[in-house]
């Protein structure tokens, strides 16, 4: 609850249908009646006096610097910016109308007590604002208006202001008679619907006078129960007719809209403001088929909506001015062209691939100047494919688009006046290139054999239709490049595969020539479908290494053979130094065998001399060219020199096996040294 210090009103702090400290939950719509008796049954914490307030204390709780909701949102949270139900009935109306505060603005307004359903908030106790008692005073002090006179024709009229008096709660006031009778309570904008007034109020009538001489128009204001007239009356005399006088000429076109409010002429009086006139388009005159619209009168200039139609001619619009008794009439003049038909073209030609859709936009329009009533397709022609036409913006789809070939294809736009413009395009559904599968498919690497050659590439071609350029594709012409003299030929002529065709062409690979080691290619194939750009197709050719014979080394022999090798006197010699060269290969036709060698003689002092009468055996295989050593055993010197044979068996390959000979000479020993002679003496000595 919330306690208003001021007032000492204790008001419930949310809205009926919303309960707890942030008000939770959905406003209840109630009637006035439901209202009240919702405040009768109410026993909010603990209390059972609640009740609705009266409009005094109801808008006591407007904050009049807020706005919607205009209510201290801090004390009354979730207040919607609503029409909230007071108990101030609008007596003695018997509209059953109550007075309800407008927590958007804050202002006071009257709603129906049966038929409206809107919020209410619940007050208890203090001391009442207004308790609008049976006692409380309804009436107010008579008031009246002061009778305007000899006033212009049609002019809006105010009365003098009069002041509310003699009132203790607010009453209803309401306002009747002449046609655009309004009020104005304290200088605020002028109303017709009831309202409230409260005492101290000041309150303006305002009427539009009579279109007449001599003519009276009279405005009844109520408040409460009482009433007071306010009567103006036109000045006497002879009225004179109204004029007008028409624009200069305007032009218009058969079958055009309207478009925006153009000036028709000027209306004018001598007794009655030019703005208070009224202006109608009337028979007379002769144009046909032209008609207005939205006339509007500003202060005597008149402007109006002109169209033609579409069988309009030129002619004349007659306008009449009045000034409710007499009118004035004039003739404008309007110069109607013949309709035009639309506006509709496309680009000579357009392309779209065979199969394929494709969407053709107008070059200019649709466009008309009344408008296109219908866009339709007149004409496809040899055209078979999928075909439409959009009725608003002209726009060709296409689909499926076929056969391949040149076709002429025809829109026909009709206006709102039943003129055509045929509109064509030649349509070149293009062939489709041919689509190619590569075996072994691009990317891979292709072996040759060791003869240097390779099987060829197959291109298999599918999904292709038509003739010419576009259905065209072609590979190659390819190049092979990195290979060096592996493959001296670099060039593969070029392939061409055009429409529906299958058939499968060979992209023959040239032959390689073998190195001693395996060499790698490049092989690049462009391939364009359809004179598009190429795509390269690119394999990697791998070139075997040359097959190599075996051949067995040939013997380098140092010293050479048939040659004498000298021991030295400590009986050793030399290695014989084999060196091998111009072999290849492997394996035992690429091998190279020398010894075991085998050393002969004659006579006892041969064999005193070599005891040892073999060697070890060397091997050589292929392209070695690392030399080995035939080391000979040492000889026995004798007391003459001995010679030998050394023969060492050489075997290359499946040649015949050749014996290398060399002459082996062990010296002679060297002779021992002899003692010094001594005498006998010397040798036997005697005592003495």
């Amino acid at each position: 609850m919330v306690t208003d210090l001021q007032t000492g009103l204790i008001w419930k702090r949310c809205t009926e249908g919303r309960s707890g400290l942030d008000c939770a939950g959905i406003d209840t719509s109630l009637t006035w009646t439901a209202a009240l008796s919702a405040a009768n049954s109410s026993i909010h914490a603990g209390f059972n006096d609640w009740r609705l307030p009266n409009i005094i204390e109801l808008q006591s709780l407007v904050e009049t610097s807020c706005h919607s909701p205009s209510i201290n949102t801090t004390q009354f949270p979730a207040t919607e910016a609503q029409v909230y139900w007071s108990a101030s009935s609008l007596v003695p109306f018997a509209n059953a109308d109550t007075l309800c505060v407008r927590f958007d603005d804050g202002g006071i307004s009257a709603t129906n007590e049966s038929t409206s359903n809107t919020k209410a908030r619940l007050v208890r106790g203090g001391q009442s604002l207004d308790t609008f008692a049976s006692e409380a005073d309804f009436t107010p002090n008579s008031f009246g208006f002061s009778v305007q006179s000899g006033v212009p024709l049609n002019s809006l009229r105010a009365s003098g202001s009069i002041n509310v008096s003699g009132l203790t709660t607010p009453v209803g006031i309401a306002v009747s008679g002449a046609a655009a009778s309004a009020y104005s309570i304290n200088g605020g904008a002028f109303a017709s619907a009831p309202g409230s007034v409260v005492n101290g109020d000041t309150v303006v009538v305002s009427h539009t006078s009579a279109g007449a001489n001599s003519s009276s128009v009279t405005s009844t204001l109520s408040i409460g129960a009482v009433s007071a007239d306010f009567v103006s009356t036109t000045a006497g005399g002879s009225n004179t007719a109204p004029t007008f006088t028409p624009a200069a000429a305007i032009a218009r076109q058969q079958g055009s809209a309207g478009g925006a409010a153009i000036s028709v002429g000027t209306a004018a009086d001598a007794e009655s403001g030019p703005g208070s006139l009224g202006v109608t388009q009337i028979a007379g005159g002769t144009a046909v088929g032209v008609g207005t619209a939205g006339i509007v009168n500003s202060a005597g200039a008149i402007s109006a909506v002109v169209a033609a139609s579409c069988a309009a001619t030129s002619g004349t619009l007659r306008f009449q001015a009045s000034d409710g008794s007499l009118n004035g009439a004039g003739d404008l003049q309007v110069n109607v062209s013949a309709n035009t038909a639309p506006v509709l073209t496309y680009a000579a030609t357009a392309n779209v691939d065979g199969g394929a859709g494709s969407t053709i936009n107008p070059a200019s329009g649709p466009s008309d100047n009344g408008l296109v009533a219908t866009i339709v397709l007149q004409s496809q022609g040899t055209y078979a494919g999928g075909i439409s036409v959009n009725t608003g913006s002209g726009a060709i789809s296409l689909s499926n688009a076929a056969p391949v070939g040149v076709h002429t294809i025809s829109i026909r736009a009709t206006d709102n006046c039943g003129s055509t413009t045929d509109a064509t395009v030649q349509v070149t559904v293009n062939g489709i290139a041919p689509f190619i599968q590569f075996s072994p498919a691009a990317g891979s690497t292709i072996g040759y054999d060791g003869a240097g050659t390779a099987s060829p590439i197959i291109a298999t071609p599918s999904g292709g239709t038509g003739a010419g350029s576009t259905a065209t594709t072609t590979v190659g012409a390819c190049t092979i490049t990195g290979g060096g003299a592996a493959f001296p030929t670099t060039g593969i002529a070029q392939l061409s595969f055009v429409g529906a065709t299958i058939a499968p062409q060979n992209i023959a690979l040239p032959s390689c020539l073998p190195q001693p080691a395996t060499v790698s290619a490049v092989l690049t194939c462009p391939e364009s479908r359809g004179g598009a750009p190429a795509t390269d197709r690119i394999w990697t050719l791998t070139c075997q290494a040359a097959t190599v014979s075996p051949v067995a080394p040939t013997i380098a022999y140092t010293p050479t053979t048939d040659t004498t090798i000298s021991y030295t006197s400590a009986g050793s010699a030399a290695p014989i130094v084999a060196t091998p060269g111009g072999g290849s290969g492997s394996g035992a036709l690429a091998t190279t065998t020398v010894g075991a060698c085998s050393i002969s003689g004659s006579g006892p002092a041969f064999a005193l001399a070599f005891p040892t009468t073999s060697t070890g055996q060397l091997s050589f295989l292929g392209p070695t060219t690392t030399a080995q050593n035939l080391l000979l055993p040492n000889c026995v010197p004798q007391s003459s020199a001995v010679n030998a044979n050394l023969a060492c068996p050489e075997s290359r390959g499946s040649a015949t096996q050749v014996i290398r000979v060399w002459t082996l000479n062990c010296p002679v020993l060297p002779t021992a040294p002899v003692p010094p002679h001594c005498a006998c003496s010397e040798l036997h000595p005697t005592s003495r």
